[in-house]
């Protein structure tokens, strides 16, 4: 008896190859909580169907109820543990009915039959890539982990300096500064310190007895 333990990244094409390379006679998968294989009943119908055509009894053991509801309405047994898959199998307890409306025949046989096309992609490489992924993953953490290190003990070694700044005081102003006000240009001269003016009259008068 085989026991396969599937991981949540794990596709169908995966459990698939699997099932296609057993030379046990009886496989149980493990299927964890939020597996994307549980997140259609047409996956559990598609394990059924290649388990059936090679002459394989399978089982799924899940600790998510929803998850063995799902196999179990695709007829395929299903338990809680590994261990009473396994003990189910022994018993040689026959597969459940499938009761619950999914996925039609038509569309088992096209996902059956898409299977079949890409099963020429060997599943150990994309293995082989999500464990160089994972090893990649663990470097980097592990260096920028040295790194980090390595910079709180420089800092704590390097020798440091301190220094003040006194800023000199000193007193601006008044600045003497000279503006001829002219009616005879139109814009300030900068340079020469004009401004234009305009001639206001002003009647005034005054009288004195």
């Amino acid at each position: 008896m085989a026991v396969w333990y599937l991981d949540n990244d794990d596709e169908i094409t995966d459990a698939v190859a699997r099932l296609r390379n057993a030379t046990e006679e009886e496989v149980v998968f493990v299927v964890p909580t939020g597996s994307r294989i549980a997140t259609g009943r047409l996956n559990f119908k598609l394990l059924a169907r290649e388990a059936a055509g090679r002459d394989l009894r399978l089982a799924v053991a899940s600790p998510d109820p929803q998850v063995r509801a799902m196999a179990v309405s695709a007829g395929v047994l299903a338990h809680a543990t590994a261990s009473e898959a396994e003990a189910s199998l022994q018993r040689g307890e026959t597969p459940p009915e499938p009761g619950v409306p999914g996925a039609s025949d038509e569309e088992t046989e096209a996902a059956a039959a898409a299977l079949g096309e890409s099963s020429a992609v060997p599943t150990s490489g994309r293995t082989r890539t999500r464990r160089v992924s994972r090893r990649l993953v663990v470097g980097v953490v592990g260096v920028l982990a040295v790194a980090t290190v390595g910079l709180i003990a420089s800092l704590q070694t390097l020798p440091t300096a301190q220094i003040t700044l006194t800023p000199r005081t000193a007193a601006i102003g008044p600045l003497p500064l000279s503006i001829t006000a002219l009616t005879s240009i139109a814009e300030p001269d900068l340079e020469a310190r004009e401004v234009p003016a305009v001639d206001v009259a002003i009647p005034l008068s005054a009288e004195r007895t």
